[in-house]
């Protein structure tokens, strides 16, 4: 690499976890990072110069220690920024930088910041990486199908079967409506009509993020794993539609199908007010003379229709089902001596008989004692212990809805610290689920009151307090986000996660999260209503720890939790697991 980096002019060189759209999640042939440094998470900055370096967030601090040798590894957030330690410590001239695979914004201000430093920013067309990396994996383009006829009543009626007790099969049955709704909710023209409210006649909107032109046109694929999206482009003006997609078989009305590869033809040949939808990459946006950019397409995606949190509700029925049939099997296994992995495949084949189901939402994380400090452990094959604390996080993707669980257990005697520990994220947890709080109030407040007991201990974690999520979409999708530096206000029906944790390097990891979403109450107070349908361990709870108001919030979603899962899983693995963790505490 720095041989061809010296053919090229350029002493340093930027390779970023991205591709084209700047999707989080990525296909295996823009791992560019990877095939570098052998981090394989989901936020990297490789530095390739004399003093090369790898930049990654808290999350995947301790992954990247065990993955990266060749590069030094930095701390975003601790450390000195990618400007200095390219002027003092690599002393580089000229830097090179594909743009294709870096935010316009972001371009920007690093090439400003540089400037003032006295390096230049050098930027390819196409990335270095590429030339050296022989054997790179080809781009998947898979098949694209339309959910918008996909029935929620069918979803409904399948699980209705799964119940043992006739009685109460018929009761729900009785009360279903008779409407036979699709999943989605609302038809892609009734999306592109309120689109195009929103422009100017002169204007023409430019969407390159994935999951949005998914939603737009209520069309899904399987071109990244785990993310029900497809590579793809869209231009929308007044009175046309243009989608670039490599399916063939697509057949829509008032839409134009082009091939993928057309969109920069087509993208340079437009005249007018150029509006990006999101946000793009600095080669795109140096397709136009000027842009604009629009945040309202992606705040209508953010804002659930209601058959959408219907769906939301579905999901955590069949994953409420998954995970305490997982958990018990796990309490009945661990003396035979099981691995993460042999657990997380575990638990992909229980998710696999419900009806909708089409994949996870990402690659379950299943991590035994000091793994558990890993915020983003891939399951290995190290034993886990009965005598030890136990995380897993998983979430499915179903054709009605998304989920993201983490449960933090304990199936031996845990230690009074590891109680203390576990007790003080579900405190803050607790506090933000049971909110109601004014239209006005900033995300950022909930992100300090899920803290504020961990902080009382001068205790912290590194990550967000929770991130917005897809319908049938992206599991990580924004708005809204739940974070110190959150800004943008929260809307009714968006569903996001509340996920607090803390993390003991080298002995274990505790991570409580549920999904909510945004309840309008007057048009002024909103309130948080869980979605989640798992129980909490409650062999890790100090009841001591708790108010009574707290004890009787955790009582009112254990009641919730039963009553709803309690009918499909009589006479099933997973019914004592659930009956013993959703009795009434006592202070």
């Amino acid at each position: 690499m720095m041989r061809l980096m010296k053919m090229h002019g350029v002493d340093g060189y930027l390779t970023f976890t991205s591709d084209e759209h700047l999707n989080e999640y990525i296909g295996e042939g823009d791992e560019r990072v990877k095939f570098l440094t052998g981090f394989s998470g989901s936020n990297g900055i490789a530095i390739t110069c004399t003093h090369p370096a790898l930049y990654t967030d808290s999350r995947y601090y301790i992954q990247a220690m065990n993955q990266s040798k060749k590069y030094k590894l930095k701390k975003m957030e601790e450390e000195e920024g990618i400007d200095e330690y390219l002027e003092k410590v690599c002393k580089c001239k000229q830097v090179g930088i594909c743009k294709k695979f870096i935010r316009s914004r972001k371009y920007e201000d690093l090439k400003n910041k540089l400037e003032s430093r006295g390096i230049t920013l050098k930027p390819f067309e196409n990335d270095l990486v590429d030339i050296i990396w022989k054997d790179r994996p080809l781009r998947a383009f898979n098949k694209v199908y339309s959910i918008e006829e996909e029935k929620f009543r069918r979803y409904q009626m399948e699980l209705i079967e799964l119940c043992e007790d006739s009685e109460y099969r018929e009761a729900l049955r009785n009360k279903l409506s008779g409407d036979d709704t699709s999943v989605v909710g609302r038809a892609f023209k009734d999306k592109l009509k309120e689109i195009r409210s929103i422009l100017e006649p002169d204007q023409t909107l430019v969407i390159t993020e994935l999951d949005t032109i998914a939603w737009i046109f209520n069309l899904r694929g399987s071109d990244i794993l785990y993310n029900p999206v497809f590579y793809s482009y869209a231009i929308v003006s007044k009175d046309s539609a243009k989608l670039f997609t490599n399916e063939k078989n697509i057949k829509m009305d008032d839409v134009d199908i082009y091939p993928y590869d057309d969109f920069v033809r087509h993208a340079t040949g437009l005249k007018g007010r150029i509006v990006i939808s999101g946000e793009c990459n600095a080669y795109v946006k140096d397709l136009f003379e000027g842009i604009e950019y629009c945040d309202k397409i992606r705040l209508l995606q953010s804002q659930k229709a209601e058959v959408e949190i219907e769906g939301f509700h579905l999901s955590y029925i069949f994953d409420g089902m998954a995970l305490v049939e997982l958990f018990e099997w796990v309490d009945l296994s661990l003396d035979k001596g099981i691995s993460e992995k042999v657990i997380k495949e575990r638990l992909d084949g229980i998710k696999k008989r419900f009806s909708g189901y089409v994949q996870p939402s990402f690659e379950s994380i299943v991590g035994g004692g000091p793994n558990g400090a890993i915020v983003h452990h891939k399951a290995s094959d190290r034993v886990v212990s009965r005598n030890e604390v136990i995380l897993i996080d998983s979430g499915s993707q179903y054709m009605f809805g998304t989920t993201d669980t983490t449960r933090t257990l304990h199936f031996g005697e845990p230690t009074p610290e590891e109680k203390k520990s576990y007790t003080r994220v579900l405190k803050g947890q607790l506090r933000s689920m049971r909110m109601r709080f004014k239209s006005s109030m900033q995300p950022s407040v909930l992100d300090s009151l899920s803290r504020i007991d961990l902080w009382n201990e001068m205790e912290d974690y590194g990550h967000a307090t929770g991130h917005g999520v897809g319908h049938f979409l992206c599991v990580h999708e924004s708005p809204p986000t739940i974070s110190y530096s959150s800004d943008q206000l929260l809307k009714p029906r968006q569903v996001f996660s509340i996920e607090p944790g803390f993390y003991k390097e080298g002995e274990y990891g505790i991570r409580i999260e549920n999904l909510v979403y945004l309840k309008d109450i007057d048009g002024k107070f909103y309130e948080i209503t869980n979605l989640t349908l798992v129980p909490y361990h409650l062999r890790l709870i100090d009841t001591s720890m708790m108010s009574e108001e707290e004890v009787s919030h955790l009582n009112r979603i254990n009641e919730e939790i039963r009553s709803t899962l309690e009918p499909f899983m009589k006479g099933k693995i997973g019914y004592r697991y659930l009956m013993e963790n959703t009795v009434p505490i006592k202070k």
